[in-house]
């Protein structure tokens, strides 16, 4: 796509590129190329672009051991995205906002946010998908330091509809099963 004139497409183009080079774990050229779009982005006013890059900035800040900038850029996605409707970057913005969180070493306050996106994704109709990985997050988090029935009580059991060995194969990745077992 080519640089001139400046534009939202362009930006959403090296905004998506950024984000797929931070899910290869190539975190130096995603953080490049975030710092590329979100200056375009914000040259352009393309706000629902900068949100999408502030969240794919999280994790690269984070991995760099830049907790707060990482915090920040989560709370700046979050802000934007609320403000504009966008429902992708609202739930992404708590699961990148919460690990940055606990990455940081501020546990509870990780949970406090996994949480608060859970209440604030099921009228988006997010649940599934977001909360579902928010309830996991924090139930990983409780079972690391020994809360288990707290995390039993979290995640609930799976539905029996499914063949007998993938319901042993998600009791054994179940935290109500781990914690059936370690009592």
């Amino acid at each position: 796509m080519p640089a001139q004139p400046p534009s939202a497409e362009r930006a959403f183009v090296l905004a998506a590129e950024a984000q797929l080079l931070m899910r290869l774990n190539r975190r130096e050229a995603s953080a490049a190329r975030c710092e590329e779009a979100l200056d375009l982005a914000r040259a352009v006013g393309a706000e629902a672009v900068e949100a999408h890059v502030l969240n794919t900035s999280c994790p690269n800040l984070g991995a760099a051991g830049e907790f707060d900038r990482a915090i920040e850029s989560a709370t700046r996605a979050r802000r934007i995205a609320r403000r504009l409707g966008l429902v992708e970057e609202i739930g992404r913005s708590y699961v990148n906002g919460s690990d940055a969180l606990d990455h940081a070493g501020r546990v509870e306050q990780s949970i406090a946010l996994a949480r608060e996106g859970i209440e604030a994704g099921r009228p988006l109709g997010i649940d599934r998908r977001f909360g579902d990985c928010l309830r996991c997050e924090i139930a990983g988090r409780l079972l690391r330091d020994g809360r288990w029935p707290e995390a039993a009580r979290l995640v609930p059991a799976r539905p029996r509809s499914r063949s007998d060995r993938a319901q042993s194969a998600d009791r054994l990745r179940d935290p109500r099963s781990l914690a059936r077992r370690a009592r």
